[in-house]
């Protein structure tokens, strides 16, 4: 479209207007506010207590439905919590009251159940490299410098 066109165009939509009002209009009257409407009308929810309370009882009416379709919608969105795990004793002592100390026996009547750390204070167990391991088998002389230098590189990187 070429600019005249435009122009031509925007000339009639503007006379089609104009002439839509009648010449006698009170323009006073036409900048009268429309009336306020109560923001909460009566009939806006079927119950009792919606009915019978001021503005500011509606508004907590309506903040207390929320909160409550809130906690419904939580309990069914939220997945329900793990069971903590059941730790299985790993050995079973008796005392047997001597000073010979505990006696590690299965299935005796006054027995102890003992545990290792609980799972969650476990931490994952670090391994040695190929590299570490490779050092020690050429640096150890004998079996038992192996398996003393072997404990002490696993518990430096375990502890």
């Amino acid at each position: 479209m070429t600019e005249k066109e435009i122009n031509k165009a925007f000339d009639e939509e503007y006379i089609k207007y104009r002439d839509a009002f009648p010449k006698d209009y009170d323009i006073p009257a036409l900048a009268q506010p429309a009336p306020v409407q109560y923001p909460l009308p009566d009939d806006m929810y079927d119950s009792k207590d919606w009915r019978d309370a001021d503005y500011a009882g509606r508004v907590e009416w309506l903040h207390t439905m929320y909160e409550s379709s809130k906690r419904t919608l939580d309990a069914y969105t939220t997945p329900p919590a793990q069971p903590a795990p059941v730790q299985e004793p790993v050995a079973i002592a008796l005392n047997t009251g001597t000073k010979q100390g505990v006696k590690w026996l299965k299935n005796v009547e006054h027995r102890v159940n003992l545990y290792t750390t609980p799972p969650a204070a476990q931490r994952e167990f670090v391994g040695l490299t190929d590299e570490e391991a490779q050092w020690l088998y050429d640096n150890c002389r004998t079996p038992s410098n192996l398996i003393d230098m072997t404990e002490a590189k696993l518990k430096e990187k375990n502890t």
